[in-house]
């Protein structure tokens, strides 16, 4: 039976997507704050569990990707309905990232018939950062120094993604390490 909670906990994520687009139409900030940040924290959880139980699997690691990509556009509708400024002001490194993104999860479905879902280190952090800055935001003020280093880290890792993509023969979840460790393990062989 524990074995499928961390599933559970990521379709729980994907399923409050539209809640949470809901409340920001509705301008309710402090409850869409307020599930974000149980949003990340399951996020967090999940994976753990998965690890911990040893029930890691491609279903879960899909599950993750799409609630994460889902967690990701409703967060960027927030910023920019809630706080628009930050969009027509520091928007340009949003359009680098989504560009970026755009084309990792395109090649990604081109190639494997499915998105990307290497949850690489470079990736983990950048999405680390965008919800500390996104929290901050929602619930404190912007911090235009953490937008920049979530955005800049997000476009870094949305290309070190599509490099593996194109190195990557086959589908595969949960690359751990990222290109610099695929690069050695191919080395070896």
């Amino acid at each position: 039976m524990l074995k499928h909670v961390p599933n559970a906990i990521s379709i729980i994520r994907l399923l409050s997507t539209p809640v949470m687009a809901w409340l920001v139409y509705t301008r309710s900030e402090d409850i869409f704050a307020w599930l974000l940040l149980a949003a990340g924290l399951s996020d967090v959880f999940d994976g753990w569990l998965a690890r911990k139980l040893e029930v890691t699997s491609n279903l879960g690691a899909l599950l993750d990707s799409a609630a994460d990509l889902l967690l990701m556009i409703v967060t960027l509708f927030a910023v920019g309905y809630l706080h628009s400024y930050v969009f027509l002001e520091h928007g340009y490194i949003l359009a680098l990232f989504v560009v970026t993104w755009v084309c990792v999860h395109g090649s990604a479905f081109y190639r494997y018939g499915k998105l990307a879902s290497f949850h690489t280190l470079l990736a983990r952090i950048a999405i680390s950062l965008f919800g500390v800055f996104a929290l901050c935001l929602f619930f404190f003020e912007f911090i235009p120094e953490l937008w920049y280093l979530a955005g800049v880290l997000g476009v870094l890792a949305g290309i070190e993604n599509l490099i593996m993509v194109f190195l990557i023969p086959k589908w595969q979840p949960n690359v751990r390490g990222g290109l610099l460790t695929l690069l050695r393990n191919r080395a070896k062989v």
